[in-house]
């Protein structure tokens, strides 16, 4: 039997006196959707931002492919294909939407210099093949709507085909149309990818609705971790109203 993609063993974050995460243990499997769910303070962000390398694991580990890693930051974490997309995106207002696609990853020419042209026409392959207008290219992030900059940030996971995506509220203060079209992007990277997504949210009915799985955590550990295939949406909110 093949190893998982992913788990995390014995995890545990201190942050001074604060327990943060005590002893996590998790598998993540190629392919799923996961909702991971909890109030504030729950360890949800805590939990992502280790397993992407914007933290440290103090004690624990984390395995990808049955080999133990210990990502040094961010990058790191992206060559393994794992990316994150922060309500705080990591993208860049006086940069491009094109420029903001590649950053940290520019596509380079003739003595390493970078190749705006190159990465203008990758740009616009994938926009025409995701269905995103190409008159967003070239636009200055800061003119960009909050949907638009969702759309920019999957993507550019979606190019750089991710293995492991989180989601930390994508679909937060969206409107229609807006939500519309980042579901769409998340349909095609794990129809084309087989992009397993983890989706952080405090909305528990369009979480219900997207994930096939559910973790839900309270305090820095997890509470329970369920399919959900056993579990209907009044259970669901039953045991959140709980906890």
């Amino acid at each position: 039997m093949s190893a998982p993609f992913l788990e995390i063993k014995d995890l545990t974050v201190q942050f001074g006196a604060i327990t943060a995460l005590h002893s996590i243990n998790l598998v993540i499997n190629e392919s799923e959707t996961i909702g991971l769910i909890g109030s504030n303070g729950a360890g949800k962000t805590t939990l992502t931002k280790c397993v992407v390398g914007a933290l440290p694991t103090q004690l624990g580990s984390i395995v990808i492919d049955g080999k133990p890693v210990a990502f040094s930051g961010p990058g790191a974490a992206r060559l393994a294909g794992i990316e994150c997309v922060f309500q705080t995106q990591a993208l860049v207002d006086d940069l491009s939407v094109v420029q903001n696609i590649f950053l940290g990853r520019e596509i380079c020419g003739f003595l390493g210099c970078m190749s705006a042209r190159e990465m203008r026409s990758e740009a616009k392959a994938l926009f025409a093949r995701l269905g995103i207008p190409e008159e967003l290219l070239d636009r200055e992030l800061r003119y960009c709507s909050g949907g638009e900059r969702q759309i920019v940030a999957l993507s550019k996971a979606f190019y750089f085909q991710a293995r492991l995506l989180f989601l930390d509220e994508p679909l937060t203060a969206l409107s229609i149309q807006k939500k519309h079209a980042v579901l769409e992007l998340l349909k095609k990277l794990k129809s084309e990818h087989q992009s397993t997504i983890v989706m952080i949210s405090h909305d528990l009915a369009e979480t219900y609705a997207l994930c096939d799985r559910f973790v839900i955590m309270n305090r820095g550990t997890i509470v329970r971790d369920v399919l959900k295939s056993a579990i209907s949406y009044a259970e669901l909110e039953d045991f959140m109203r709980g906890i």
